[in-house]
């Protein structure tokens, strides 16, 4: 049997699920990890304990099923925004600064002399958010340019544990989005950004969509996780993504409004642990196991239970947009 691991990065805690090729969820994972608030507004992380949660809980999953051997491929789901300084040998030279951070407050003004809210909007879709990368580089560099000056490398969480995994510095677009340096138009690195930060385009990682090969595992993170070096790495992406790509839509009542509406059964996907799955389904299609994302999903969401429209429900719907059509032609 061949298997699949997908991996949910998180701001509190690190998520491992081995899934089986024909789509079950074998085994889970899940190790915590703290964050600090050394100052009001600031709120950060040690990136090791990101790396040393994954190494945990992949070991965990696959030696209780003495399955090592057979893991085919991996993908990650992760927080977004988060960044993390690295040396030219990619080891963190401070505390990560999470999403929920708020220093770069103090650095507002200034950035938005550089650029408008109205010009970021447009580039990023983004008006301001002071959490994320962009801003909080734009930080270091007017308030700490020691530790600034000092960074080779400027990462978010996913590219950081690309690197650790592949070698490959590797930022997936919904997670470039959720950095600010995103730009909508060129669906690239924006210039106007890495500019403003006063970083070149070395300093930041390369973009590779979700769902295509990273690379395989490094000799040394082979021998970390336990698992061969054949292992494909697939390029994940943000954990909300990840979750509807695991799941979809579930809510009982959208989807009870969904079947009375439309007069049709509705069936409910049975999924756990959706971020997980998505990564799961991404690392499947990746490497070829699967054809396509919709079929994977497939694969990994089984039918859980079937909603039957409302009868009374659906004549009231019914008459609603009778009412609806008429009004339209008085328009």
């Amino acid at each position: 049997m061949e298997y699949l691991i997908g991996i949910d990065v998180g701001t509190t805690g690190t998520k491992s699920t081995l899934f089986s090729i024909d789509g079950d969820m074998v085994d889970i994972s899940y190790r915590g990890y703290e964050l600090s608030y050394p100052h009001e507004g600031w709120v950060e992380q040690n990136p090791d304990d990101w790396w040393n949660a994954l190494i945990g809980t992949v070991k965990d999953i696959t030696t209780r099923n003495r399955c090592e051997k057979d893991v085919v491929a991996m993908s990650l789901s992760t927080q977004g925004g988060a960044l993390v300084l690295l040396d030219e040998h990619f080891n963190s030279i401070c505390p990560s600064v999470s999403w929920l951070d708020t220093r770069a407050n103090e650095t507002t003004e200034q950035l938005l002399q550089k650029i408008s809210i109205e010009e970021l909007y447009k580039m990023s879709g983004w008006p301001i958010k002071n959490g994320l990368n962009f801003p909080v580089i734009f930080w270091f560099k007017e308030k700490q340019p020691e530790l600034y000056e000092n960074a080779r490398f400027f990462a978010s969480t996913i590219d950081y544990i690309n690197y650790l995994l592949t070698g490959r510095f590797v930022i997936d677009y919904s997670n470039l989005a959720l950095t600010m340096f995103l730009d909508l138009n060129k669906r690239d690195i924006s210039d106007s950004a890495l500019h403003i930060a006063g970083i070149d385009r070395s300093s930041v990682p390369e973009v590779l969509p979700s769902g295509q090969v990273i690379g395989k595992l490094t000799k040394e993170a082979a021998k970390k996780l336990g698992l061969s070096q054949d292992v494909v790495v697939v390029s994940g992406a943000h954990d909300q993504y990840c979750a509807n790509i695991g799941a979809g839509a579930q809510s009982k009542i959208w989807l009870q409004i969904v079947a009375d509406v439309c007069n049709i059964q509705v069936s409910l996907p049975e999924i756990s642990e959706a971020a997980c799955a998505g990564a799961a389904v991404l690392a499947g299609t990746g490497s070829g196991i699967f054809h396509s994302i919709e079929e994977a999903s497939k694969k990994v969401t089984k039918d859980k239970s079937i909603i039957i429209p409302n009868q009374m429900n659906s004549e009231v719907y019914k008459e609603l947009y009778q009412k609806f059509v008429l009004n339209l032609e008085y328009v």
